[in-house]
């Protein structure tokens, strides 16, 4: 599907608070497309069994690692609400539920079709133009949040940047890279998202909520780059190991102890 980016910058140039209509319409049509191939897919009947050699770690994993990455994104889109508390939990609950029908499709796809290609997928359901559509509108959505979040993300690191060009400047960057890299081996990508936000997530999670730091006072925090690379190093190397916890929740705690650790000992080493 990566071949599919089609042209969000037109939606990044229209901006986020007049979206509204444009993505009401787009999302309701993209709803019933999906509940078509939804019909599609497990009004068909098939007799094999699904097989394969992916363990339990494994596929929490891959599971995790999707909404996971979309933490960051989901903190940039939701900015610029009115009311961020409801927002934000509206945004989760919907995500949530979208995600578990997704995937109850593509399980359900995977088994009739024995193929994960969604254009297999598509024209064994019998969709035709409509599971065209699918892809164009499921990529141009979520296209579009992906780059404003890059454009939101440059703009912080710098702050005279145009946080629309940079968003542009992301979507040209994701096409050319589209087209130019391999997309058969998708799960390692997931496995890198997985090892980069991990441990992120868990030193945000422990700054703001249980250390309660004000980025707004500081800088570059040295310290928790640190403690990212580690969380990094101790996902992949957690990957080679069927681990009870999987990797992600085992990074995610290891860091959040780490992290208030570190905060506490600098505490320490101030006072004397």
């Amino acid at each position: 599907m990566g071949h599919f980016n089609w042209r969000p910058d037109y939606w990044l140039l229209v901006g986020v608070r007049h979206l509204y209509y444009l993505n009401l319409a787009t999302i309701s049509t993209l709803l019933i497309l999906s509940g078509l191939l939804c019909a599609a897919i497990f009004t068909h009947h098939s007799t094999s069994s699904p097989t394969g050699t992916l363990s339990w770690a494994q596929g929490m994993e891959l599971v995790i690692a999707m909404p996971l990455s979309w933490l960051p994104l989901i903190s940039d889109y939701t900015s610029v609400a009115q009311r961020p508390v409801p927002t934000s939990g509206i945004s989760a609950v919907v995500y949530g539920l979208t995600s578990c029908w997704m995937a109850f499709i593509g399980l359900g796809a995977a088994i009739l079709t024995h193929d994960i290609n969604i254009a297999t997928i598509i024209l064994r359901a019998g969709l035709g133009i409509a599971g065209l559509f699918i892809i164009i509108f499921s990529t141009i959505t979520t296209t579009f949040m992906d780059a404003y979040s890059a454009g939101v993300s440059s703009k912080t690191i710098f702050n005279k940047w145009s946080g629309t060009m940079a968003a542009i400047g992301a979507t040209i960057l994701g096409i050319i890279s589209a087209l130019i890299f391999p997309m058969d081996n998708f799960s390692n990508f997931l496995y890198l998202i997985g090892s980069v936000f991990a441990p992120m997530i868990a030193i945000q999670i422990t700054d703001y909520f249980i250390l309660k730091v004000d980025y707004r006072q500081q800088n570059c925090q040295w310290t928790n780059l640190i403690l990212w690379l580690i969380g990094f190093i101790i996902y992949r190397i957690l990957l080679n190991y069927s681990f009870p916890l999987g990797s992600t929740v085992t990074t995610i705690i290891v860091i959040i102890a780490m992290t208030w650790g570190t905060c506490r000992v600098m505490k320490l080493v101030k006072a004397k």
